[in-house]
């Protein structure tokens, strides 16, 4: 019987192998460098509002212009639909995913200032290691949800929705954050940004918060208090020109390890409490502009 099992184990070993090569080969790659200059192509005398990367099979009209943007033997169709500004990337085949011919996809929609919609649900990031400044100003962005992505090789994400100027809702609950380090200006200049679910986040490897809502002047409460910043050594304008803010919950956070809390809660106007009564402050050289412009009635300080 143990030997039946064992032949079973490894026709079953043998199989899964197989399947594995064949959902391997699957793959059309992106050309990124040929992607990113087609991207220049687009401002406001030809915007495209709409970027969208799919599997399935599209009847194009002759006169629409399509080319091949893939880096293998899996052809990408890129297609311009200029009537509804659309710009599709599709494998014209069900279960053929695209994926990116690099890691590193820092500033890949940098400054698409017309953008407002890209659809990821068929672009397979599982290779991609960096994501900086992924969306950097993209002003025009109202929302982005990462449910279907898989980010499980992500190690750097710093300013990626920076300057995202119009942006209202992000979905980031299945981000995996594992691997990063920093959340160095993530959000900055997110200036209609009302609303942010961080609740789910496990903080415990990040060592930079710098900057991470500075000028979110639309964010009138925040949740923190799920954060672990055990390891965080710099939290300089985190909060700066949050101008809005009223409710912010940073009353666990550890600060054991922070050195730098310079511009922290710079022109908070609206924040009119603060519990900080948890801080520790021993490795804080100077607390320069730590509260400028604010106007709050009360702080729990040590």
């Amino acid at each position: 019987m143990n030997s039946f099992f064992r032949k079973l184990f490894f026709c079953l070993e043998l199989c899964y192998t197989f399947l594995s090569g064949v959902r391997k080969m699957k793959i059309a790659r992106l050309d990124i460098e040929r992607f990113k200059n087609l991207l220049k192509d687009y401002d406001e005398s030809n915007p495209v509002k709409t970027i969208l990367f799919t599997d399935r099979p599209i009847k194009v009209p002759e006169e629409v212009w399509t080319f091949n943007i893939s880096s293998n033997q899996y052809p990408i169709t890129c297609i311009q639909e200029t009537s509804h500004k659309f710009l599709i990337f599709t494998t014209n085949q069900r279960g053929i995913k695209i994926q990116p011919d690099r890691n590193d996809l820092s500033k890949l929609f940098y400054n698409c200032t017309t953008v407002e919609n890209i659809d990821f649900a068929n672009l397979d990031l599982s290779n991609v290691t960096k994501l900086d400044h992924l969306f950097y100003n993209c002003k025009r962005l109202n929302s982005v949800d990462f449910t279907f992505i898989n980010t499980d090789s992500i190690t750097s994400i710093e300013g990626m929705f920076k300057g995202c100027t119009s942006l209202k809702k992000v979905n980031l609950r299945k981000l995996n954050i594992k691997n990063i380090t920093s959340f160095k200006e993530l959000f900055m200049n997110c200036t209609l940004l009302e609303e942010l679910d961080l609740t789910f986040m496990d903080t415990v490897n990040i060592d930079d918060m710098s900057y991470m809502f500075a000028s979110c002047s639309s964010l009138k409460q925040l949740d923190l208090s799920y954060f672990d910043t055990s390891h965080v050594t710099n939290m300089e304008g985190m909060f700066d020109n949050c101008i809005r803010l009223e409710n912010l919950d940073i009353s666990y956070f550890d600060t054991s390890s922070t050195n730098n809390m310079r511009h922290m809660f710079r022109n908070c106007v609206s924040l009119k409490d603060l519990d900080l009564s948890h801080f520790c402050i021993a490795n804080i050289p100077d607390f320069y502009s730590l509260f400028e412009g604010c106007n709050m009635d009360e702080i729990h300080w040590l």
